[in-house]
């Protein structure tokens, strides 16, 4: 399941509107470990920090898929990698982000690959850089990401680092839809309306 923030970050990155679906508020404390107990698998780690992610509990997240990430955990250097890109739970840290990101993306971390190409999209932390945005969203899609199918999509759309080609954007569009990515099937809807 991907995470709010990235579905926030996609949509800030790529979309006028701002869409931000926010996690009910909870005092729930979680630790990051149980005195007493021998340290949880990275599995058990990371379903850990998705609990204190969900109830915005971000600095415990932030510890719990460290400690996940460092055992291996794919999906805990992904989150690494948004939250401190976002400054959730820490400050912004465009360095970090990237490192985490990366090292997901190195293990074939889909949703990894498509939020560096957001990196590169937005300039967040290095040069802006459309072409390697559009390369890292194409390994994603590849690996059927819908998020990095659109985003390639808008890129097409809007001319960036390559040629206007309504055409392509539309099959990225389409593909997207398929991967039951929403926005997709809004654009797709829009480019009917303006023919």
């Amino acid at each position: 399941m991907m995470p709010p923030a990235r579905h926030f970050l996609t949509r800030m990155a790529l979309s006028v509107c701002l869409v931000s679906a926010a996690a009910p508020q909870s005092s729930t404390e979680l630790s990051p470990t149980t005195p007493g107990l021998a340290p949880p698998d990275a599995k058990a780690l990371f379903a850990r920090g998705e609990e204190a992610y969900r109830v915005n509990n971000f600095s415990t997240a932030l510890t719990v898929f460290r400690q996940a990430a460092e055992k291996g955990h794919v999906g805990a250097m992904t989150y690494l990698g948004v939250m401190y890109g976002m400054g959730q739970g820490t400050g912004v840290d465009y360095d970090q982000a990237m490192t985490w990101l990366l090292k997901a993306a190195n293990a074939g971390d889909a949703q990894a690959m498509a939020d560096i190409g957001l990196f590169y999209y937005r300039g967040l932390g290095q040069q802006q850089d459309y072409q390697k945005a559009l390369s890292w969203f194409h390994k994603a899609a590849v690996l059927d990401n819908g998020e990095a199918m659109f985003n390639t999509g808008v890129i097409y759309r809007d001319g960036l680092g390559v040629p206007v080609n309504n055409s392509e954007a539309m099959n990225w569009f389409r593909k997207a839809s398929d991967a039951g990515y929403d926005a997709a099937m809004n654009e797709i809807g829009v480019a009917y309306q303006h023919g």
